[in-house]
């Protein structure tokens, strides 16, 4: 059985979240989202990492899914996300995930950080608003990850 981490990050907190479960995991491939060197026809486990902004994940990770949908539908799909809103998090799944992957994957939040001196003023306008996040955040719920990954 061969498995994949595919993963996208916005801030690196998704991609430390991929290390940690291939650090985690015996014979497993990892690459970023964008790349071409792998095909998932390969692999019968997916482990998609992904982070939630806006209320929604990703938009190359809701690409990956719409284009994959048939593939991913006949693998072992299990998806950590990086979040920080928990009050908005299975409202934003469920809004940017179509219904088959959502119900198929087995999915947890992988928890979230954020530094906001690293943002620019816009992104940080945005937080404190949507999430009322007025300080640096750094939230990492390593037993999920490895839950995950038992299952």
């Amino acid at each position: 059985m061969k498995k994949v981490i595919i993963y996208d990050t916005l801030y690196g907190f998704t991609k430390s979240c991929s290390e940690f479960v291939y650090d985690n995991m015996y014979g497993v491939d990892m690459y970023e989202i964008d790349s071409d060197l792998y095909n998932i026809n390969g692999y019968s486990e997916i482990l998609l990492g992904t982070y939630v902004y806006k209320g929604a994940v990703s938009e190359k990770t809701q690409k990956f899914l719409k284009t994959n949908k048939s593939k991913l539908l006949d693998k072992k799909l299990k998806i950590f996300c990086s979040a920080l809103d928990k009050s908005d998090f299975n409202n934003a799944l469920q809004t940017s995930i179509d219904p088959d992957i959502f119900y198929h994957a087995k999915i947890v939040n992988s928890g979230g950080k954020i530094t906001l001196n690293k943002l620019s003023f816009f992104e940080r306008r945005l937080i404190k608003k949507r999430i009322n996040i007025t300080n640096d955040v750094d939230e990492f719920y390593p037993e999920r990850l490895l839950d995950l990954i038992n299952l």
